[in-house]
């Protein structure tokens, strides 16, 4: 693949996920490790995570950074507790920490998000808004529970 057309590819995965780009869709979309490593000397790419890049340029947005956590702290990790609220919009909810909730015994390393685990997460649990995994708005009450003191 030529550079031109590997930087519009990469241009297009980081469009749809709010200027982040996951190395794993990047090598699924035929871009090597090394094109990356390329794009990140040559000032194109800035990498946030081990695994996770940002266009450079690319606005450093709420969303941004909730999809990030998401993606550091797991394969299935989704926006939980109070961010979920945030996100959903939920009434006595201004401000919150990034929260993500995984699978018990798969989290990674997070940087600055709270980190939840439950062995009781299921499908209903999971939604999506935008290209954000989150917690269901059910699951997300429920989860405030645990998180909010009356």
């Amino acid at each position: 693949m030529d550079q031109a057309r590997t930087n519009e590819l990469l241009g297009t995965l980081a469009r749809g996920h709010h200027g982040l780009l996951a190395r794993h869709a990047a090598t699924e979309a035929g871009v090597s490790h090394s094109a990356l490593t390329r794009r990140v000397r040559s000032g194109l790419l800035e990498q946030v995570a081990p695994a996770v890049y940002r266009w450079s340029g690319s606005p450093v947005t709420w969303d941004q950074r909730a999809l990030l956590a998401c993606w550091t702290a797991g394969p299935d990790a989704l926006l939980s507790h109070r961010a979920a609220a945030l996100r959903w919009g939920l009434d006595g909810v201004g401000a919150a920490p990034f929260e993500v909730l995984t699978d018990r015994w798969t989290r990674r390393g997070t940087g600055s998000a709270l980190v939840h685990e439950a062995h009781d997460i299921i499908t209903a649990d999971r939604s999506v808004v935008g290209p954000t995994p989150i917690t269901s708005p059910l699951r997300t009450v429920l989860d405030l529970a645990a998180v909010i003191a009356s």
